[in-house]
């Protein structure tokens, strides 16, 4: 495993001499994150917390109450890029003849509004979604991206490209969470599996903060969707 704080470093160990090549990418924390702190994943972590230890402050009663928040708050959240020259790497990727699929432990929530995001962020286009549908227990894959659901993304990549008849040369697997990344590993050794580190101090910004902000900003959406 590497870690690697910016994308463009992963162009140093690609190889186009492969047959068959493919860049697989995380989403949130990885390729995008929200504008605010709000259905961050380290708000969703923060949340998470506050349901294990039963916290007064929690806005949910249990787990599965707080994946059907979040999981309708995807269809409203706002998105940027974690890196601007995104774009740009994905395009010297797919010239280098390497396909770009996504994958994620969302479920397919939101999906539309994400494809949105995805196209105002001008990525999509690089995103290959000629590969066969794909369903694997709670998993789908759509438009370039496979929704994982909260399952294991190295049972699930490899099923996907199992179904498809699909054996590339080369792997490269990027991902902000370790336990994803050994995941991965576990399932198609030969991947190669890169840390993205890119968000940690935005990530740490948030856990030390008071978190009076994102509390409002959470009434202020329910005010906004309730309307």
């Amino acid at each position: 495993m590497k870690e690697i704080k910016f994308l463009h470093e992963l162009i140093k160990f690609t190889s186009i001499s492969s047959y068959k090549n493919i860049l697989v990418l995380d989403i949130d924390n990885t390729l995008i994150k929200t504008t605010t702190f709000l259905g961050s994943d380290q708000w969703y972590s923060w949340q998470s917390n506050l349901i294990m230890s039963k916290h007064h402050t929690t806005i949910a009663k249990n787990q599965q109450q707080l994946n059907q928040i979040i999981n309708h708050m995807y269809s409203y959240l706002n998105y940027e890029l974690c890196e601007s020259e995104t774009p740009k790497i994905l395009s010297k990727f797919r010239q280098n003849n390497f396909e770009i699929i996504l994958l994620t432990a969302r479920g397919e929530h939101g999906h539309q509004h994400l494809i949105n995001s995805l196209k105002e962020l001008d990525i999509s286009k690089y995103l290959n979604n000629t590969f066969s549908s794909f369903e694997y227990l709670e998993a789908v894959f759509k438009d370039g991206i496979i929704y994982c659901n909260g399952g294991h993304k190295g049972d699930i990549l490899k099923s996907f490209f199992e179904k498809n008849n699909y054996y590339p040369g080369q792997i490269l697997f990027v991902d902000d969470k370790l336990k994803n990344l050994s995941h991965v590993k576990e399932s198609l050794p030969q991947t190669q599996i890169f840390l993205y580190t890119n968000q940690l101090d935005n990530v740490k910004l948030f856990n030390e903060s008071p978190k009076r902000g994102v509390i409002q900003e959470y009434y202020t959406y329910l005010k906004k969707i309730s309307q």
